[in-house]
C-alpha cells in the first residue's frame, strides 16, 4: 500500500481519510467495483493488500500519536506524549477538556500540559488546534474501533515510592547532567516538568537557581 495504491484508491473514492484503509476489506464484498476484479490485481494481490493492513492493526500508542502528521510533534515528541499520558484515551479526553475550557490557559488541564518537559506553547497550541476540528476528532473516534492502540509501557522502579510523583530541576547540578537527572526521575516513574504548577512535588535547585526556585516557594513545593 503504497503512494501510488493511496493515490489510485482516493482518485476511485475507495478511501478519504486514515479509516477507509482499514474498511477496505469489509467494502470489498458490497462493492460493486471489487479490488479483486480492477486491472494489475487478482486474488492473490488483493489477499495480501489485506493481510498487510490488518498487521498493522495493532499499533504503539507513541506511533499512532507520530502518524497523526500533528505540526511540530515529531517522534521524539509523540514518545513524550505517550509516556506522560499512558493511553490515547487519557490523551484525547485531556485534550478535549482543555478544548472544551472556557479559559484556555487558565485550565488546570492546559497548564498540567505544557508544564510537561519538552512541551512548548507553540507545540501545545497547534495540538490543541488539532484537536478543535471536530472532523479530526471523529476521525480518531473511528479509528479507535478499528484499531488497537497499545498503551506506552514507562520503565519504573514499581517499589519507588515516587512513582507518579512531578519534579523540576533548575539552576546548574554538579553531580549529573540534566540530562542524567531526568532519565534517573523518570526511571523512578516520575514526572520531569518544564515549568512549575501548583501539582509540582518537589523542585532540584542547582546552583543560580532563579525564578523558578522562588516561585516554588511561593507555592510551598518541596525543594531540595
Amino acid at each position: 500500500l503504497g503512494k501510488k495504491q493511496i493515490d489510485n484508491f482516493f482518485e476511485e473514492g475507495r478511501i478519504k481519510n486514515f479509516v477507509d484503509i482499514f474498511k477496505l476489506e469489509s467494502a470489498e464484498k458490497s462493492s460493486s467495483n471489487p479490488l479483486i476484479k480492477k486491472e494489475g490485481w487478482g486474488e492473490k494481490s488483493t489477499k495480501n493488500l489485506f493481510a498487510a493492513i490488518n498487521f498493522k492493526r495493532k499499533i504503539d500508542l507513541h506511533r499512532f500519536i507520530y502518524a497523526l502528521g500533528i505540526r511540530y510533534v515529531g517522534e521524539n515528541t509523540a514518545k513524550l506524549i505517550a509516556n506522560n499520558f499512558s493511553s490515547f484515551k487519557n490523551f484525547k479526553d485531556k485534550m478535549l477538556a482543555i478544548v472544551n475550557s472556557n479559559n484556555l490557559e487558565s485550565s488546570q488541564e492546559w497548564q498540567d500540559f505544557t508544564a510537561i518537559d519538552g512541551i512548548g506553547e507553540k507545540m501545545a497550541k497547534a495540538i490543541i488546534e488539532y484537536f478543535s476540528e471536530t472532523k479530526n476528532v471523529a476521525v480518531l473516534e473511528d479509528l479507535e474501533k478499528e484499531l488497537e492502540i497499545i498503551d506506552a509501557k514507562i520503565n519504573q522502579q514499581s517499589d519507588s515510592k515516587l512513582a507518579g510523583k512531578t519534579i523540576i530541576f533548575t539552576g546548574t547540578l554538579t553531580n549529573m547532567s540534566r540530562a542524567e537527572a531526568k532519565a534517573k526521575a523518570e526511571s523512578l516513574g516520575m514526572k520531569v516538568q518544564g515549568s512549575i504548577s501548583s501539582k509540582t512535588d518537589f523542585l532540584v535547585a542547582g546552583a543560580e537557581a532563579g525564578s523558578k526556585l522562588k516561585k516554588a516557594k511561593e507555592l510551598g513545593i518541596v525543594v531540595l
